[in-house]
């Protein structure tokens, strides 16, 4: 992965519509907060320059996978997982500006694969000094691309769909 190429992602409009977050019950009528532990994006409050990110999912059933909240498989059955519960929550999200790590054009740009923006991340284990190549590229492109709001990603438990990474601190 080369993230120091991220400038030169295109950034596009996304339109207005409906994105998804699976959530613990209790936080339901709460308004969304920004994730700011070690996440697939982002590795934690170690590192210097930490910044808060929202996940949204494309449809309810990837946000529920993506919260482990279902077994099973995408592209067939799921069951649900009695050890984490969730409710599905859907949100109108206004026009952000966002790059696409969805588009296989614009991962050949930072040189990663859909394997590497979907593989397991947390083998890492010193993200303030070896971040995961996903928390890079996040990384760099909230520091060399200021005028984006986040960006879209192919999902790790739906690889066929893109989830909606915004910087909170941007919207």
């Amino acid at each position: 992965m080369n993230a120091a190429s991220a400038g030169g992602l295109p950034i596009l409009s996304l339109r207005p519509g409906t994105w998804y977050r699976a959530v613990n019950p209790s936080f339901a009528h709460q308004l969304p907060t920004a994730s700011r532990g070690i996440t697939r994006f982002n590795a934690g409050p170690a590192v210097s320059s930490a910044f808060g990110l929202l996940y949204f999912a494309s449809d309810p059933v990837t946000a529920l996978f993506e919260v482990e909240a279902l077994l099973g498989s995408v592209f067939s059955y799921s069951v649900a997982n009695p050890a984490r519960s969730a409710v599905v929550l859907s949100y109108q999200v206004p026009a952000y500006r966002v790059v696409d790590l969805g588009n296989a054009g614009d991962r050949r740009i930072v040189d990663t694969t859909l394997q590497e923006m979907t593989g397991e991340w947390r083998t890492y284990r010193h993200p303030d000094r070896h971040p995961a190549p996903t928390q890079a590229l996040a990384q760099a492109i909230h520091a060399i691309v200021p005028r984006v709001d986040g960006f879209l990603a192919p999902s790790a438990r739906n690889p066929d769909v893109r989830n909606l990474v915004l910087f909170y601190g941007r919207i």
